[in-house]
């Protein structure tokens, strides 16, 4: 990989989505080794067209984040390769139609690394990125923040990722301490990117990491989160011998700091993946009733009226204890995605679209969790 740099944009250069769409990235490898061979896809809900926009299906460069820009114009990507230290990651920008690419950064590896996940958080005004930076010879590590529309970067020294901006100024990054999700801890810190780089982030919210990761409400006024209960399942065949069930509670807090209070609980459901939808909630659970009649996507509208959209998983396993084990959601405002992990050697993990006024999903994609891990990118 080569690192030829043009961190300057013409954002207007690619018109807004026209379709409502998917995108997705299905890549080789993970489960606890490098993911490589990486594709990004765009699924239009209109036609049921999938299209590719990014093709590294043939080499080792895996894809190790994606997110879709709130003005549906553009993907910022960032890549690595799986092979060859150190390795080089870029972050490149490309047009939700496929055109238009470019790289915007790129830094070496050789005293740090950049892990799969979310790593990217556009600003609401869509003119700048945050984004992890590896620390290595010659560049300082942290968060990057780039204008777009300048090409002026500057690098925060935090030992955090990117999570989501309250306004165009300030900055939320969250770090995970641990091993695995079964030992790992989520907090989340405040960045105001208008101060100095070695500034001290303010503590906002901090919870263990095992059940659904932070999410920022549609105004960004609040952080919802959620908790589970792990144990070993009695009678499942899970490979990493862990599972989820309830009891379980969807939890609320001011995006600028102070105790959470609880929006919904229940005994027998763990809560695993948040989606908010305007004033609604969407989310995925996990319960020990084992015809799934309680387990899987419900809708909670503002008064608190729940809707059951689609049956879970019975088999509530973990597979490697890994963020590829947790299921994720993304909405576009009348549709959701969602994605669906492998619970076995043999079963499917799964994309699903459908609607959240209700109905049965379609299947988008699938893969084998021996053949590679998908990852949900955005909707628009």
């Amino acid at each position: 990989m080569t690192c030829q740099v043009s961190p300057t944009v013409d954002l207007n250069a690619v018109a807004p989505l026209s379709q409502s769409a998917v995108f997705y990235i299905n890549s080789k490898g993970g489960y606890q080794v490098s993911e490589y061979g990486s594709m990004l896809k765009r699924y239009n809900l209109a036609t049921g067209q999938t299209t590719t926009l990014l093709d590294y299906s043939v080499s080792r460069t895996g894809i190790l984040s994606a997110q879709l820009s709130p003005d549906k114009r553009w993907l910022a990507v960032q890549v690595t390769q799986a092979t060859s230290l150190p390795a080089l990651v870029k972050l490149l920008l490309i047009g939700v139609d496929g055109t238009h690419l470019q790289t915007l950064d790129c830094r070496d590896t050789s005293n740090g690394f950049v892990m799969p996940g979310n790593t990217i958080a556009w600003s609401p005004n869509s003119q700048e990125l945050a984004y992890d930076t590896p620390f290595s010879a010659g560049q300082k590590g942290g968060v990057g923040v780039l204008n777009l529309a300048t090409g002026s970067e500057t690098v925060f020294q935090v030992d955090a990722s990117p999570f989501a901006w309250l306004d165009n100024q300030h900055l939320l990054v969250r770090n995970d301490s641990g091993y695995s999700l079964v030992m790992s801890s989520e907090k989340i810190f405040l960045l105001d990117t208008s101060q100095d780089p070695t500034q001290q982030p303010q503590l906002i919210a901090s919870a263990p990491a095992l059940c659904a990761p932070y999410v920022l409400s549609s105004d960004g006024q609040k952080l919802y989160s959620a908790t589970c209960t792990l144990k070993v399942p009695n009678g499942y065949n899970c490979r990493s011998s862990l599972g989820i069930q309830g009891a379980g509670s969807l939890n609320v807090q001011s995006a600028s700091g102070g105790s959470p209070g609880s929006l919904y609980s229940a005994n027998n459901l763990g809560i695993l993946a948040i989606q908010p939808v305007g004033t609604s909630i969407l989310f995925y659970s996990y319960g020990a009733i084992n015809d799934g009649s309680q387990s899987g996507l419900w809708a909670r509208d503002s008064a608190g009226h729940l809707t059951h959209l689609i049956n879970g998983n019975v088999q509530n396993c973990l597979i490697f204890e890994g963020s590829e084990d947790l299921p994720a959601l993304t909405s576009n405002g009348t549709s959701y995605a969602l994605y669906t992990s492998s619970t076995s050697a043999t079963s499917l993990a799964a994309i699903q679209v459908g609607s959240i006024s209700g109905g049965s999903p379609s299947t988008i994609a699938t893969l084998s969790p021996v053949s590679g891990v998908l990852h949900l990118v955005g909707m628009g």
